[in-house]
Parts: C-alpha cells; structure tokens; sequence
C-alpha cells in the first residue's frame, strides 16, 4: 500500500509531492476559527516526541473507524476468547475449536467459512435482527441473539444453548474522530451516505468549503476513487444540503443488498457525470449481483466463481 502511494505522489502527480508530507506524526486535535477562517492543527512527532502547532486553511480527513463491540450479558467473565472480526489474523489458532459468531453480516460469513477450512469443528451465526437464511456449509449453523453467557456457555433467546470456545464479534464499526472538535465530526453511525457531506466529502456544518472527508461511506466499490474538479461550483448551502439530504435520505429506503449495490453506482455515475470520469466501473454492477445470486444457492458457492477483468488500462 505505502509504494502504492508513493507512486500517486511521484510518478501519477507530474511532481514529487512526498517534499510536503511528513511522516511518523499523529494529529493530536484539530480546532476551527470563524474570525480567522483557519485551522489550529497540533500533531505529535512519534520520532522525537515534539509537539507542535500549525495554522492551516484547509483540512482533509481520511475515513477512521473503530471496532462496535456488544455490551452481552455475562461476556466480561467468559472464560475463553473475545475478539471482534477485525482483530483476526490467522486461521491456524481455530482448529478444534467450537466457536460463536455474534453477527451475520459479511465478515461474519468470511469468518464461519474461515474456521471451517483450517479444521474447526462448529461454528454458530448468531443473527440480532433477521435471520440470513444461508445454506452453510456442514458444521455451521445459525442461532437468534444471544441471551446471556456464563463460563463458556452461551445461552440464546430462543432458550437453546452451547459450549464454545472462543466469540467472534461481527458488529460492525463505528467513525472515529477523536482528534477532530465535536462539531467538526460526522455522525458516529456509519451510512452509505452522511447527511453532512456534500458530494460525499466536503462538511457542510462548519468550515464550509475547508473541510473534506474521503471515503466517509460505507463501501462496495472500495477501489473507485475520482479525483477531478467539480465544475459550476460554488453552490449555495442551501442547494449543497438539499443534495446531501436527497442522498442521505434515500439510503432510508434501501432493503437488500442489491438495493445497496444500485444505490452507490447511482452516486458514483453521479459524481462521474460532474467530472467526465470514465464509466467503466458499471459493468461491475451485473457481476455483484451474479455474485448474490450464487450466495443464495449456497453460500459457499459464491467464492468458486471467477469473473473477467473489465477494466482498461
């Protein structure tokens, strides 16, 4: 990832941008002032320790998140292994094992799956709002919330219980600013679109047209980025909250992951009408859904199917 970069900073800029960055500091806070229209930026030097203070007219923030972890009855005092999906590293420690997987989104399919291939011996899907329904492969299955745990047995709402060995939290993530003053944050709750972007990065509350995220949605094309001007700008607050509004409102009205799918390539044709960006990325939309339509069969039946490189040079 990092010559990856460095190579958008080199070889793709048409001059060597890495002059202005700086490495190995942390932004400690990050503070707004109306009667300057500037930034107070304090970061820490990791190298020497040093702390300094800078004066900036625009900012920039990456999307950061931090794990969302479920407060269940008893599960301080379970006696085996806690750990939420993002913190598994390797497949090996699970062999043998009964697991319990609270959650049932992708990564909880990605981890049953997981387990089964390096020789588990079961895995539970525990879903907290709609069963899945998935056809799993034999030794996993699916079970409702989870009731309470005591030792290591887990006790669910439907008065069924079981003995496992280690928990897997799949519930997903939460944005994660701390450096940012509060009214400079966008909401904690991740969405696939927030409500206080316009054109799904710049924020509009404060420090209008000075402050940007990137990547500040939830993402199915995680590899699209559109990195072109914006034309017929500026626009009124007003007209920039209605777009935002209009978005935001009707990722409301989604219901499967389909609906999701079409959702975000509308806002990437979106974007790329704005900035003549190339349109090529639409032809992923019918493999998505080829893609869902093999999970339903079974779910591990989507992961044998191959699909064609079509994207040019």
């Amino acid at each position: 990832m990092f010559d990856y970069l460095k190579g958008r900073w080199t070889n793709n800029a048409g001059r060597d941008l890495e002059q202005y960055i700086t490495y190995s500091t942390v932004v400690r806070s990050v503070i707004y002032t109306e009667n300057t229209e500037m930034f107070t930026v304090t970061v820490n030097d990791l190298k020497t320790g040093a702390i300094r203070t800078e004066q900036f007219t625009h900012v920039c923030v990456a999307y950061l998140t931090s794990q969302m972890l479920l407060q269940l009855q008893g599960i301080e005092a379970f006696d085996g292994r806690v750990v939420h999906s993002h913190d598994i590293k390797d497949g090996v420690e699970l062999k043998n094992q009964n697991d319990l997987i609270v959650g049932s989104s992708h990564s909880a399919v990605d981890i049953a799956l997981h387990i089964m291939t390096y020789g588990g011996k079961s895995v539970i899907v525990s879903w907290r709002t709609k069963a899945p329904n998935h056809i799993w492969p034999k030794g996993i299955t699916e079970k409702c919330e989870v009731e309470s745990i005591q030792g290591q047995i887990v006790t669910f709402k439907d008065g069924s219980s079981a003995v496992v060995d280690s928990i897997f939290l799949c519930t997903g993530y939460k944005t994660l600013f701390p450096f940012l003053e509060n009214r400079l944050r966008i909401a904690e709750e991740t969405s696939f679109y927030q409500s206080e972007l316009y054109k799904g990065s710049l924020f509009l509350p404060v420090a209008q047209s000075k402050l940007f995220f990137v990547g500040a949605q939830d993402q199915l094309y995680t590899l699209t980025f559109i990195m072109f001007f914006l034309p017929n700008e500026p626009k009124s607050t007003e007209e920039m909250q209605k777009y935002a509004d209009d978005w935001h409102g009707r990722v409301k009205h989604l219901k499967c992951l389909p609906d999701f799918i079409e959702f975000q390539a509308s806002f990437i044709s979106d974007l790329a009408e704005d900035t003549q960006y190339g349109m090529e990325y639409t032809k992923a939309v019918p493999l998505f859904l080829e893609h869902i339509k093999a999970r339903d069969v079974a779910i591990a039946h989507g992961r044998n199917i191959k699909f064609a490189l079509f994207l040019s040079e």
